[in-house]
């Protein structure tokens, strides 16, 4: 799926892909997916809660930590990713870049 991921943004980055800031940004998007992937297998191995024990008197459970790890490491790899759209040969439109067309429907324009 790595592989996958890689190639898909190459193409995406067309020639961009060959500039050395956007190889770099790609590479630590890639490294953060290898990170959430390692996250998630954790989580489904161990649960959303784990035990802890710090002696025979003191333990119990808690939030298992790889999910605010995993949900910081999604929102950094969201930024990248914006990071490398810019770079993209056709980059995705924003709303605010989408052509409003006026359409005249009865007498009166409508957008559509």
């Amino acid at each position: 799926m790595r592989k996958k991921l890689e190639k898909s943004f190459l193409e995406e980055l067309g020639p961009n892909g060959k500039k050395p800031h956007y190889l770099s940004l790609l590479n630590d998007y890639l490294n953060l997916w290898d990170i959430s992937q390692d996250l998630s297998q954790d989580i489904k191995d161990r649960g959303v809660t784990i035990e802890w024990r710090n002696s025979e008197t003191s333990f119990g459970t808690k939030d298992n930590p790889s999910i605010s790890n995993l949900l910081k490491t999604n929102a950094q790899m969201l930024s990248i990713k914006e990071s490398l759209e810019k770079g993209f040969v056709n980059p995705p439109k924003n709303k605010s870049e989408v052509e409003v067309k006026k359409v005249k429907k009865f007498g009166s324009e409508v957008n559509v």
